[in-house]
């Protein structure tokens, strides 16, 4: 698995600091950002699992920074934090798709936890909807039939290798396992 890539936005350069040290001791690869306007240039130019930002800014709030990321990318995933946390603004957080909302001042295992989970959380929702891209699969042969560019159901029937290959440009190389190699169908021979 990659290390995962964080953007850290907080205008308090001592606070944000102290996160990027302690999440690239983690093993993560870190980016900061110390104004809303900032951290959204970077995140436009790529490349991150997870936006960490600060709730109460200067000119951009967590808030703005959320609708604006998740204007980008529906799929991105982001904390917020504060230091004057309510119930109102956890509430509007999570209403507008923030992974977690964290109050500072938080532990390393605190903080080193709810990144593990959210991460976690936004690379199983990732297989979920390559997987629903796959779908119909032959419930006889397993071919999966790729309605991509067709009505649904007139698409071309393919095996699973072909399909993959097509939609995420992924090789699939075809092994043996033990318990096949060892078969005594007589399929494959035993050098």
């Amino acid at each position: 698995m990659h290390k995962a890539s964080i953007l850290i936005i907080d205008d308090e350069e001592s606070l944000l600091n102290l996160f990027a040290r302690f999440l690239a001791q983690e093993g993560y690869q870190v980016a900061t950002a110390l104004s809303g306007t900032e951290g959204i240039e970077k995140f436009k130019d790529g490349g991150y699992d997870l936006v960490i930002s600060d709730l109460a800014m200067g000119c951009m709030d967590g808030l703005q920074v959320l609708r604006e990321i998740t204007e980008i990318d529906p799929h991105a995933c982001v904390i917020l934090l504060t230091g004057r946390g309510s119930l109102d603004s956890a509430v509007e957080a999570i209403r507008l798709g923030a992974a977690d909302y964290l109050l500072k001042p938080c532990s390393g295992a605190e903080l080193n936890f709810r990144v593990g989970a959210s991460l976690e959380k936004k690379w199983l929702l990732e297989r979920i909807r390559f997987f629903e891209n796959i779908l119909p699969v032959c419930c006889v042969c397993k071919k999966i039939r790729d309605d991509g560019q067709w009505m649904p159901g007139e698409g071309t029937w393919m095996e699973f290798p072909e399909f993959v290959e097509k939609k995420r440009g992924v090789k699939i190389q075809s092994l043996c396992c033990d318990q096949c190699s060892e078969s005594k169908d007589g399929l494959f021979d035993k050098a």
